[in-house]
């Protein structure tokens, strides 16, 4: 059977109703259609079932024993003004409705009782209560807008369509030090220009006159004349036509980055410079082993100006290439240096050294790549093989000289085994002469 009425799932209504077989007739007719249905005999009875119930619809006679229906009217609309209350009464007497407006009661529904009648006034009390319960949504979702805002770190300013300032949050006053008063003018509002580069800037202008949003970074002054960098926004708001109404211009004060940017900067720079100046090859290899860096000394090495991108296998033969990939198995904290053959472009042979460090990714838990130092030591192994040969030759000598020693020696004992028979003959000869004297 279809009621014509909405069905009341969502709300709790007290029905309070002193006769006995008004409210039993009453309360079968709201129980077919509102699940939540309390019920009190009195007012007394009805406000404790209000304080800890808390319906938002309340239905009550007038004259009731113990406390009357505007008694216990009065003391609900106290502790809950937004509490919708339906009057049944068979009075008509002005005094009862100038109490009822004083109350804050605007239903009436007069006895004998027509269903219509009542659930007209009912359909009226759930409509507040829904307006209510959303006013009470948008009003929260406003509020937490606004703390959002005002507790921002970002600089926030709202302007009308003719960028003038409605509104600065705090972050805002402490970045340029204005004060409240001095960008939001009871009599005048005051120019977005005043305050922000971007409202003097004519490109951003033309962008918001098309109603498009503008993004950057700019070069900002506080109130003071100092200079400060924003990194922000510019947002056109629209009405349901299509009209721009306001500006919401959101920034973040980027000084202080710009600050560590630029350092950065110089310090890459500078090391840059120290790289590409150094006489010693630096090289970062992926874990294929594909060049990814290189700077011009390491170019010079290899006689080649694209070795990035290049793999280190087309400079060197297969089993150079094994001996480097097998040397290349490290651990993050481990640190390598071995030699390795390699041929240029122009088929030049040369014999390098190589420092491998491991370069970690970004989370620093695995290999990624490999950071590497080349010395071209093509010329000290060839003196290094000069030196060996000239000291192999110069043993060799030795072993010649001390040869010819050997046989000096030799003839220099001899010479003095004639030098002692001469000695002997010059004494016999003397002898000789003496005895003879010849």
């Amino acid at each position: 059977m279809t009621t014509g009425f909405e069905k009341y799932d969502d709300i709790k209504v007290l029905y309070v109703e002193d006769d006995k077989l008004i409210r039993a007739g009453i309360q079968e007719m709201l129980s077919r259609e509102i699940q939540n249905l309390l019920v009190a005999t009195n007012g007394e009875e009805g406000l404790e079932i209000f304080n800890s119930e808390k319906p938002e619809i309340v239905i009550t006679d007038i004259k009731m024993p113990r406390m009357d229906g505007l008694e216990m009217s009065r003391k609900i609309k106290k502790k809950s003004k937004n509490t919708q209350i339906i009057v049944t009464s068979a009075y008509s007497d002005t005094s009862f409705f100038i109490d009822s407006i004083d109350i804050g009661i605007t239903q009436y529904v007069l006895k004998p009782i027509r269903r219509e009648k009542l659930f007209d006034a009912i359909n009226k009390s759930y409509e507040i209560i829904t307006l209510q319960k959303k006013v009470n949504r948008q009003f929260q979702t406003i509020m937490k807008l606004y703390q959002a805002i005002e507790q921002s770190k970002s600089i926030i300013i709202i302007t009308d369509d003719k960028l003038k300032i409605n509104y600065v949050n705090p972050q805002f006053l402490e970045v340029t030090g204005y004060s409240l008063s001095e960008v939001l003018d009871i009599e005048r509002k005051i120019p977005f220009e005043k305050v922000s580069a971007l409202g003097k800037m004519e490109n951003v202008l033309k962008t918001l006159q098309k109603g498009k949003v503008w993004k950057g970074e700019y070069e900002n002054y506080k109130k003071n004349g100092e200079k400060y960098w924003e990194l922000g926004s510019i947002t056109p708001v629209k009405n349901e036509k299509g009209k721009i109404t306001s500006f919401v211009n959101v920034a973040e004060d980027i000084t202080e980055l710009k600050k560590i940017t630029e350092a950065l900067k110089v310090s890459e720079n500078k090391h840059r410079s120290l790289i590409e100046n150094l006489g010693e090859g630096i090289g970062i290899l992926d874990l294929d082993y594909n060049f990814t860096f290189s700077n011009p000394a390491l170019e010079e090495m290899f006689n080649t100006k694209d070795i990035v991108g290049r793999n280190l296998a087309d400079f060197s033969n297969k089993n150079q290439y094994g001996v480097f990939v097998e040397k290349s198995k490290i651990k993050q904290s481990e640190k390598k240096q071995f030699d390795l053959k390699i041929k240029t472009d122009d088929k030049s042979e040369k014999t390098l050294n190589i420092t491998l460090t491991p370069q970690l990714d970004k989370l620093g838990k695995n290999i990624a790549g490999f950071f590497c130092i080349f010395k071209d030591i093509t010329q000290l192994i060839k003196l290094i093989e000069q030196k060996e040969e000239a000291k192999k030759a110069a043993e060799k000598a030795y072993e010649i000289i001390e040869e010819k020693n050997y046989a000096l020696n030799d003839l220099n004992a001899k010479l003095s085994k004639s030098e002692e028979k001469l000695s002997e003959l010059n004494k016999v000869l003397v002898e000789y002469i003496k005895a003879t004297g010849k």
